[in-house]
């Protein structure tokens, strides 16, 4: 059985950053940043433990800056104290950036976060979706219909 089949865990848990650029009035959204901590397989009681500690700031409440609050009662300390739990835990961390280029292209391109820095790579479970164009770039590399190929 390959390594990667683990009897009894769960695979492929994720957790998310997307940012976006501030939309324009001749374009809704040109510019995304996402950046994923990819998790190692999780027991079914380590990922309960994740989805409790994510459900629980829902009924925190926001703390203003300026005043003294519980951090264990109020939002921003605790998810902090999550993120750093769970992102401390992650197998590896990818970021990926997708800019509108006008009509219907998207450029596209993923990095890996490893100690020499940013390493750009292969786009790893990239949708083909009809009408999606990926144009050619020049980045050490030239992306084809969402898929790369080196020079």
């Amino acid at each position: 059985m390959p390594k990667r089949w683990q009897p009894g865990k769960l695979r492929g848990a994720e957790i998310r950053f997307v940012y976006a650029a501030l939309p324009s009035p001749q374009v809704d959204h040109y510019l995304s940043l996402i950046v994923e901590f990819v998790l190692p397989c999780l027991s079914k009681d380590d990922f309960l433990e994740l989805a409790k500690d994510w459900s629980g700031l829902e009924a925190l409440n926001w703390c203003d800056p300026q005043t003294k609050c519980d951090p264990d009662q109020t939002y921003q300390p605790r998810l902090e104290k999550v993120l750093s739990n769970w992102t401390g835990k992650s197998k590896f961390v990818r970021g990926r950036i997708n800019v509108f280029e006008g009509g219907s292209a998207w450029y596209v391109r993923e990095f890996a976060f490893q100690s020499k820095g940013f390493v750009a790579q292969n786009l790893a479970r990239q949708p083909k979706i009809s009408g999606l164009s990926v144009p050619e770039r020049e980045f050490g590399s030239r992306q084809v219909r969402g898929r790369e190929q080196r020079r």
